[in-house]
């Protein structure tokens, strides 16, 4: 299933090296199409297509739907879980 964000970005209020969703922020648009899913590993491949060009959207977007980019210590909590 294809999904539109449309998400209002802005600097994170607790750590300035990170961006969040919250309101006031700039708007981001991104498309995400799923590709193919690995159950063994619980992972999906996607495409990504970003409309507006915001610092850390890819990241910030997936993240946000709890798809969270493998490895992604900075948005993903499940690598800083595990270490």
């Amino acid at each position: 299933e294809v999904r539109r964000l449309h998400l209002p970005v802005k600097r994170d209020a607790t750590d300035a090296t990170k961006m969040a969703v919250r309101s006031g922020g700039k708007h981001s648009d991104t498309i995400i199409r799923p590709l193919a899913f690995e159950e063994a590993g619980g992972t999906t491949l996607v495409a990504v297509v970003i409309l507006t060009g915001r610092t850390h959207q890819i990241r910030l977007a997936l993240a946000h739907v709890g798809f969270p980019i493998i490895g992604d210590r900075k948005y993903n909590s499940r690598v800083k879980a595990e270490e």
